[in-house]
């Protein structure tokens, strides 16, 4: 049996993550409130707000962004809470993100921005946050 020891610091973050992929709005609340980081991230670098975008939480995306979660995070491909909403069709999650200043010109490490990921059968084509997102493409 191995026991691994978490720092206060580790243990927090990790309960903030726990706290958002399990959609549980008032524990995040506590323990942002708590000065938890809201930037905790897993190994593979997705961040509470990454996975709040995932959920379609619109409640956790608003803890996160007013504790400070940074709204262009990256994880090792470069896939940001954007790009995320993108690929899930949440259109009312992605204009939470851009409305907070996410960035609608970021690249993957494909080269592949948060537009590039939404398919056409998906809820948010052709809605009004992808031609906002096609919008600020134009103006590159």
């Amino acid at each position: 049996m191995v026991f691994i020891t978490l720092s206060p610091i580790e243990a927090s973050e990790n309960q903030v993550l726990h706290a958002t992929i399990k959609a549980d709005t008032a524990m995040l609340k506590q323990l942002l409130k708590a000065v938890a980081n809201p930037n905790a991230h897993d190994t593979d670098g997705f961040t509470a707000l990454h996975y709040a975008a995932i959920n379609n939480d619109s409640t956790s995306i608003r803890l996160l962004l007013n504790a400070g979660a940074m709204k262009n995070a990256r994880t090792q491909l470069g896939v940001t809470p954007l790009h995320v909403t993108a690929v899930k069709g949440h259109h009312k999650a992605m204009a939470q993100l851009l409305d907070a200043g996410a960035d609608a010109k970021v690249k993957d490490a494909s080269g592949k921005t948060p537009l590039d990921w939404i398919k056409p059968n998906s809820p948010a084509y052709k809605s009004t946050v992808y031609l906002r997102l096609s919008d600020a493409e134009f103006r590159q």
